[in-house]
C-alpha cells in the first residue's frame, strides 16, 4: 500500500508485556506484545494489518520478525495491539525485556477467518513472505542499523543529521511540557530514552508539537 509506505520504516521500542496468551497456546506461534503507549503512538498512517521487519530483544541478536497490528477480528479483541512474532526459537519467555523493532513493509490488511486452521495457514504464509522480503539486500541493511545498538537516531532520508535532530528535539523538550512513561518520554510520536539521544521517528521540518493527550487516536 503506497499510503502506508510513506510512514515506513517505523521504529519502536518498549518493554514486552503479557498479551492475550493465545500465540503459543492456540496457534503454536508465540508473539511478544508491546505496551499500550507504544501502540497509541503509532502514526495514523500506519493502518491495521500485517507488517515485516527486524526485532531485537535486550542485547541479543537482531532477528527477522512479522507483526500484527490491530484487533484480530477472529478473536474480536477489544484492545488494539502490536503483536510481534520473531523468526527465532527462544528457550523461555522474555516478559519485561526491552524489544526494539523496525517495521519495513506491509504484507496485508487484517481480516477475519472462518476457522482457526485458516488463521494459522494465513500466519504461516505471512511468516514465509516476511522471511523472503527480509532476505533482500535493501532489507538486510536495516539489520545492522545503529537503532539496534540504542545509540543513534533512526533516519528516514539522507537530509537528516543526528546532531541537528538532537538539538531540535531537546529544544522542544526544554520549551514544552513532556509526558514521562517511566521508560522514556513521548512527544508527538518521538520517543526519547532518558540519558540518550535516541528518537524513534523523524522530526519533520515545520511540524508542530502536539501533546500525547491532545493527539488524535487511531
Amino acid at each position: 500500500m503506497a499510503a502506508v509506505a510513506r510512514f515506513l520504516p517505523h521504529f519502536a521500542v518498549g518493554t514486552v508485556v503479557k498479551g492475550f496468551g493465545r500465540g503459543s497456546k492456540d496457534l503454536g506461534i508465540p508473539t511478544a506484545n508491546l505496551p499500550d503507549h507504544v501502540v497509541e503512538d503509532l502514526p495514523e498512517g500506519i493502518t491495521t494489518g500485517i507488517y515485516y521487519g527486524w526485532a531485537k530483544v535486550d542485547s541479543g541478536p537482531t532477528y527477522k520478525m512479522v507483526m500484527s497490528i490491530g484487533w484480530n477480528p477472529y478473536y474480536n479483541n477489544k484492545k488494539k495491539s502490536m503483536e510481534t512474532h520473531i523468526l527465532h526459537t527462544f528457550e523461555e519467555d522474555f516478559y519485561g525485556s526491552q524489544l526494539r523493532v523496525v517495521m519495513l513493509g506491509y504484507i496485508r490488511p487484517e481480516k477475519n477467518f472462518s476457522s482457526l486452521d485458516s488463521l494459522i495457514d494465513a500466519i504461516k504464509s505471512d511468516i514465509a513472505e516476511a522471511d523472503k522480503k527480509l532476505s533482500l539486500p535493501e532489507s538486510q541493511t536495516y539489520k545492522e542499523h545503529s537503532f539496534f545498538l540504542g545509540e543513534s537516531s533512526p533516519k528516514r532520508g539522507p537530509e537528516e543529521d543526528e546532531d541537528v535532530l538532537d538539538r531540535k528535539a531537546r529544544k522542544v523538550v526544554a520549551g514544552q511540557r513532556e509526558r514521562s512513561w517511566g521508560r522514556g518520554i513521548t512527544l508527538h510520536g518521538y520517543h526519547l530514552n532518558k540519558g540518550s539521544s535516541f528518537f524513534a521517528k523523524k522530526l519533520r521540518s515545520g511540524e508542530s508539537r502536539t501533546s500525547p493527550e491532545g493527539r488524535n487516536s487511531t
